[in-house]
């Protein structure tokens, strides 16, 4: 209705959400942003709209978007990690992003760091999620117990950028709570590089903003994870976060099947597909 867009013009429609994602079934299994799970949306949208649509998680969107972007840098076997309200992985292996069987694979932030350990928003204990995500920032920092109900926490937005903030002038508990999310976050790397053996590593998402207070920790626990012949390999990215990257994502995947209707099969991302009125579109 803004873009003045009539809903019988709208031929497909993208959706990029956090949490586990079943790109396969189009259901949402788990996300922070609903109440209840396997929350259906690919049908109730085609139903509206009569046009297609897909579903995809919000990392994966943001790897696309590297690779569509800029596939010189981002191409073969990388990873992205995005730390903000929780924590997400995206990535490309051997030239293809990769989302496994049902489209719920690379939940970095929900693999285990501690059996027992600390209350994750998921419900389990001990996820790489409640020691880097934004609650379990300011959960540490104001030495809340690790079995402090997420949702009872006050961080979000607000909350992160406060402690950014109190870490920034000084406060040791912030600067602490930041120094052992990076060692933590180091190890997850670890396990990352040992599985895949990525190119390039890249790390985005809000949080990045106090990578500075986490840069120290992190190549600790990397180092006291991983022998040096397998951490070696890699190069880091850290990037600003722009939610964009997520928006690209989508476009990026859009442009591709727009390219297979036109051609009958994919180009190759970044170059250009004729139309059938002699222009051109960016593929």
């Amino acid at each position: 209705k803004e873009a003045d867009v009539k809903p019988a013009r709208v031929r497909e429609i993208g959706v990029a959400a956090q949490g586990v994602v079943e790109t396969e079934t189009g259901l949402v299994a788990w996300s922070p942003a609903f109440a209840g799970r396997k929350i259906p949306i690919v049908n109730p949208l085609q139903s509206a709209f009569g046009a297609e649509c897909y579903i995809s998680n919000d990392t994966n969107m943001i790897t696309e978007a590297l690779h569509w972007s800029d596939p010189n840098r981002y191409s073969g076997t990388f990873a992205v990690i995005m730390l903000d309200y929780g924590v997400g992985m995206g990535l490309y292996l051997d030239n293809h992003l990769f989302s496994g069987a049902s489209g719920t694979a690379a939940e970095f932030g929900h693999a285990n760091h501690i059996p027992g350990g600390a209350l994750c928003r998921c419900g389990k204990k001990g996820c790489l999620e409640a020691y880097l995500s934004d609650y379990a920032l300011v959960r540490a920092a104001t030495h809340q117990p690790e079995d402090t109900d997420p949702i009872t926490i006050k961080a979000g937005v607000g909350g992160l950028a406060r402690l950014i903030e109190l870490a920034g002038s000084g406060d040791e508990n912030a600067q602490k709570a930041f120094h052992e999310a990076g060692r933590v976050l180091g190890y997850g790397i670890a396990r990352v590089i040992a599985m895949i053996d990525p190119k390039r590593v890249v790390l985005t998402g809000a949080a990045m903003r106090a990578f500075s207070f986490m840069e120290k920790g992190m190549w600790e626990g990397l180092e006291e994870a991983l022998v040096a012949d397998l951490r070696n390999n890699f190069s880091l990215d850290v990037m600003p976060w722009n939610e964009d990257f997520i928006r690209s994502g989508l476009i990026a995947q859009s442009m591709e099947r727009l390219d297979k209707d036109f051609l009958g099969t994919a180009t190759p991302q970044g170059s250009r597909a004729a139309r059938t009125d002699g222009k051109e579109v960016p593929a």
